[in-house]
């Protein structure tokens, strides 16, 4: 069985915090990685449109166009945090892939997934804000040392991506792990 997107997700830009008297946030912080499901999307070359990145130095980007993580980190990751289920896109992620994982996926991999090619481009390195996002100061170290960090894809060629389409592996020179 080939791999396959077991679901697809993107989010809007968003300020956390607590307000103060006169309506201030106080240690406000913004994100992008509270994602949503969605059934579909258009691929641009800078990610699946209505995506949004809050911290455009450390994300985004051309070859950080779409973040993918595997499904099978998600048990790894509920039983840290002491959930009994995560919801597609716990980890920022834009696809959430079954049937691949960071063992099997090289940097320089072509993935063709429905009309659009993407390419792997580098690992996540995952930021704070994970671990403020499920607050667990713990977490974004743990993700890091783990290796279970997901991948960039940068754009080969655009077009739609939907939940359920199967990844095909055009190439992979097997030299260069995550």
């Amino acid at each position: 069985m080939y791999p396959f997107i077991k679901s697809l997700q993107i989010g809007k830009v968003q300020q956390f915090g607590n307000k103060d008297k006169k309506g201030f946030f106080e240690r406000s912080w913004e994100s992008g990685s509270f994602k949503g499901v969605v059934t579909e999307g258009i691929v641009t070359t800078l990610g699946i449109v209505g995506d949004e990145v809050s911290d455009t130095e450390s994300h985004g980007g051309l070859e950080k166009a779409i973040f993918a993580n595997s499904y099978a980190n998600y048990p790894l990751w509920s039983d840290f945090l002491g959930i009994n289920e995560l919801p597609f896109g716990a980890l920022a992620e834009n696809i959430t892939v079954s049937g691949l994982d960071e063992t099997t996926v090289f940097l320089g991999d072509i993935h063709q997934i429905g009309e659009v090619i993407l390419q792997v481009s580098q690992p996540r390195k995952p930021c704070w804000k994970i671990s403020r996002k499920w607050q667990n100061k713990d977490f974004t170290k743990e993700i890091f040392t783990s290796g279970r960090t997901g991948w960039y894809y940068q754009v080969l060629q655009t077009g739609k991506i939907a939940k359920n389409d199967t990844i095909i592996i055009s190439h992979n020179d097997g030299k260069k792990s995550l």
